[in-house]
C-alpha cells in the first residue's frame, strides 16, 4: 500500500520547479532541437471555421495587413479559412524571404484562377519551382523579352503613344478618361508585340483580358477553403472561370493556327520582319532541344501570362504618376519644365533614346512605385517546413510579401506618406536598408535585366559580395543553364529560389513547407524606419541615389526581387517612361469641375494590380503641338 502512496507536498513543488526550469531552459537555448522546434510566427485571434477572416473585413487586404503587423509583429501567421498565411511587412522579413531562403520560398500558391485562366499554371508568373520554370525563364530573358527584342518593339511603342496622344489632343478640352485611354495604349502594345499588327485579334482578346483580370485579381472563397469543393460550385466562381477558359483557347487557337499558316507560307521574304512573340512561342515549341517540351498549353498559358501582366500592372503606373502630379502642381511643373526643355532642343519631339536624360521624371516614377507598387502583395508559398526570423513556417503556408507597406515604412522612409520625387537625393546608395524597396518582385523568381551590370552566382565562397562587371558572361546557374540573373553573389544554393519548399526558419520563426508567404511590398514602401514622410509623394528622395527597382534593395521592391522577379519589367517601363514622358510634354492638366489638387481621391481598389479605385479624369490642352501623323 505503501507504493500506492502520493508523493508529498515539497517534492511535487521540487519536481514542478525543476519542470518549468528545465522548459525555459530549452526554450531559449535549445529551440532548434527537433524535440523543441521553434515556435510559429504571433498572429491576431480566429474564429472558428473563419479564421482570421473578420481581420480583413471592409479593408483592402495590403492595408489590413500593415495595420496589424503594427500590433503583432513584421512575420505574422494568419489562419484564413483553412489556409495558413504567413505575412512579412518589413524589409528584414523580406530580405529573409527572397533572398536568404529564397529556395524553399521559390514557388507561388496555385489559386483557383490560376489554374483555369494561366493554363495549369503553364507560364512564368505561376509556374511552380522546377525544371520547366527554370526554362521558361531562361527562354524569357534570352528569347521572349531579351533586350534586342525589346528594342525591336520600339517603333510600336512609339507609334502606339503617338496616337494615344493624338486621341487626347482631338478631345477639344472636354474630359478625358485617362485610365481608360492608358488601359487601351498598354493593351495595344501588348497585342502587337504579341500577334502583329492584325486588329481583329486585338478586338476580340482584349475583352476576353479585361473579363480575366477581373476573375483572377478578385477575392475566391473557395481559395480558402481548399478541401470544401462544393463552395466552388455554389459560388459560381468555378463556372465563370471554366467559360472564360473556354473564350480564350477559341481565339488563342485561332490566333495560333493563323501564325502557322503564315510561317508555312512565308519562304525567304520574312528576312526584315520581326518576330512577333506567338511566331517565337511556336518556334521554340518546335526545338527538339528543349530539356521540357513546350506544349500547345504551355504556349497559350505563357501568352495569357504576358497579357495579364503587361497590360494593367503598367498602365496603373502611369495612372498613379499622373494621379500623384495633379496632387502636387508644383512637381507637375518641375517635370513638364525638364521635358520641354529637353524637346525644345530636339525640334519639339522627344525619342525613346532621349528619356535617360529626363532624370527628374525617372525620379517621379521611383517615387510612384514606392507608394503605389503595382502588385501589394508578393505571393509565396512554403515548400518545406522552415525557420524565418525565429518562427516556424510549416510547409505549405502561403505567405505574402507586403511591398505596399515596406514602401511607407517610416524606418527607411522620411515623411513616407508624402510624394517626394526630391527625397532621393538624400537615400543610402548602400547597406541592409536598401532591402525595403522592393517594386518588382523576389531574388529567386528575378533575372537579369539588360539594362543592368548585377549578375547571381552561386559560389562555394562564404559570404555575400556585390559583383558589377561591364559585360556579364554566361554564367552557370540552374544546372547547365547559361543565365545571368539580377541580384548580389551568394555563398550557398538558397539564392536561386523564392517559394517555401522545405522547412525552415525566417528570423527566428519555423515555416512549414508548403506554407504561403506573402511579403507585403505595399507595407514595404511606406515604413517609416527607412522612408523619411513615408506617405508624401517625393521624387527628389531618389535623386543622387543608386536605389533602383531591379531587386537588390528590399525596402524597394515594386516588381520584387530574385530570380522570381518581374520577367517582363524591360518591356512594361519602356512603353511607362514613354507614355508618362509624352503626356508631359503635350498637354497641360486641369482637374474637372473646378476641383481642387487636395480633394482627388486617391482610393485603391484590388484587382490583379493595384488601380485607382475611381478612374482618372482629366482634361487636357495642348502647348506643345503633335508631331504629324506619317
Amino acid at each position: 500500500m505503501e507504493l500506492l502512496q502520493l508523493p508529498s507536498i515539497p517534492v511535487l513543488v521540487f519536481s514542478f520547479l525543476f519542470l518549468l526550469l528545465l522548459i525555459k531552459k530549452r526554450g531559449f537555448t535549445g529551440c532548434r532541437n527537433e524535440s523543441f522546434p521553434p515556435r510559429r510566427p504571433p498572429g491576431p485571434w480566429n474564429l472558428p471555421f473563419v479564421g482570421c477572416m473578420h481581420h480583413l473585413v471592409g479593408q483592402l487586404p495590403f492595408r489590413a495587413f500593415r495595420e496589424l503587423a503594427r500590433k503583432h509583429g513584421p512575420l505574422m501567421l494568419l489562419r484564413l479559412g483553412q489556409v495558413d498565411v504567413v505575412v512579412a511587412s518589413s524589409s528584414e522579413a523580406a530580405e529573409e524571404i527572397l533572398k536568404n531562403q529564397s529556395v524553399t520560398f521559390a514557388s507561388r500558391p496555385e489559386f483557383l484562377a490560376t489554374k483555369f485562366i494561366f493554363y495549369g499554371p503553364t507560364g512564368i508568373g505561376w509556374s511552380p519551382y522546377g525544371p520547366y520554370w527554370r526554362q521558361l525563364r531562361k527562354l524569357c530573358f534570352m528569347e521572349l523579352l531579351s533586350a534586342r527584342r525589346i528594342r525591336s518593339f520600339s517603333s510600336i511603342r512609339t507609334e502606339e503613344t503617338l496616337d494615344l496622344m493624338r486621341d487626347i489632343a482631338r478631345s477639344g478640352g472636354t474630359t478625358v478618361n485617362l485610365t481608360e485611354k492608358l488601359f487601351g495604349l498598354f493593351n495595344a502594345v501588348v497585342c502587337r508585340a504579341a500577334f502583329g499588327k492584325l486588329r481583329e485579334h486585338r478586338e476580340r482578346f482584349v475583352p476576353l483580358i479585361k473579363n480575366a483580370m477581373v476573375l483572377a485579381g478578385g477575392f475566391c472563397v473557395a481559395d480558402m477553403f481548399p478541401s470544401l469543393k462544393l463552395i466552388d460550385i455554389l459560388s459560381g466562381a468555378e463556372f465563370r472561370l471554366r467559360r472564360v477558359r473556354r473564350q480564350l483557347d477559341e481565339v488563342l487557337g485561332y490566333i495560333i493556327k493563323e501564325h502557322e499558316g503564315k510561317a508555312s507560307a512565308s519562304s525567304g521574304d520574312k528576312a526584315d520582319e520581326v518576330d512577333d512573340l506567338v511566331d517565337v512561342l511556336l518556334r521554340l515549341k518546335d526545338d527538339p532541344k528543349l530539356e521540357v517540351p513546350l506544349t500547345m498549353e504551355d504556349v497559350k498559358g505563357v501568352i495569357v501570362d504576358m497579357f495579364l501582366a503587361g497590360t494593367e500592372t503598367s498602365s496603373t503606373v502611369v495612372e498613379w504618376a499622373m494621379s500623384e502630379l495633379m496632387r502636387n502642381p508644383e512637381i507637375m511643373e518641375r517635370a513638364q519644365k525638364e521635358v520641354r526643355e529637353l524637346a525644345a532642343q530636339r525640334r519639339n519631339r522627344v525619342e525613346e533614346s532621349d528619356i535617360s536624360e529626363l532624370n527628374y521624371m525617372k525620379l517621379i516614377i521611383k517615387e510612384t512605385l514606392r507608394l503605389h507598387p503595382p502588385v501589394p502583395l508578393l505571393p509565396r508559398l512554403c515548400r518545406e517546413t522552415c525557420e524565418v526570423m525565429g518562427y516556424r513556417i510549416d510547409a505549405g503556408t502561403r505567405v505574402f510579401v507586403n511591398l505596399w507597406a515596406n514602401g511607407r515604412d517610416a524606418r527607411y522612409w522620411d515623411d513616407a506618406e508624402t510624394f517626394k520625387p526630391e527625397s532621393w537625393s538624400t537615400r543610402r546608395p548602400d547597406t541592409h536598408a536598401s532591402l525595403s524597396w522592393t517594386p518588382i518582385q523576389d531574388t529567386t523568381r528575378s533575372g537579369w535585366h539588360p539594362k543592368t551590370e548585377s549578375i547571381w552566382l552561386s559560389s562555394p565562397i562564404k559570404g555575400c559580395t556585390s559583383i558589377r562587371t561591364a559585360s556579364v558572361p554566361n554564367v552557370k546557374l540552374y544546372g547547365d543553364s547559361p543565365v545571368a540573373v539580377l541580384g548580389v553573389v551568394r555563398s550557398d544554393h538558397n539564392t536561386l529560389g523564392s517559394s517555401s519548399v522545405q522547412t525552415c526558419e525566417v528570423m527566428g520563426y519555423r515555416i512549414d513547407a508548403g506554407t504561403r508567404v506573402f511579403v507585403n511590398l505595399w507595407a514595404n514602401g511606406r515604413d517609416a524606419r527607412y522612408w523619411d514622410d513615408a506617405e508624401t509623394f517625393k521624387p527628389e528622395r531618389f535623386e543622387g541615389s543608386a536605389m533602383d527597382f531591379k531587386g537588390v534593395d528590399f525596402e524597394y521592391l515594386p516588381f520584387g526581387a530574385g530570380p522570381r522577379i518581374c520577367p517582363g519589367m524591360g518591356f512594361g517601363m519602356a512603353t511607362v517612361e514613354l507614355a508618362l514622358t509624352h503626356l508631359l510634354l503635350h498637354f497641360d492638366w486641369e482637374l474637372p469641375h473646378g476641383m481642387r489638387p487636395e480633394e482627388l481621391d486617391m482610393s485603391e481598389t484590388m484587382g490583379l494590380a493595384t488601380p485607382r479605385k475611381t478612374e482618372l479624369m482629366l482634361i487636357a490642352t495642348v502647348p506643345v503641338p503633335l508631331p504629324v501623323a506619317t
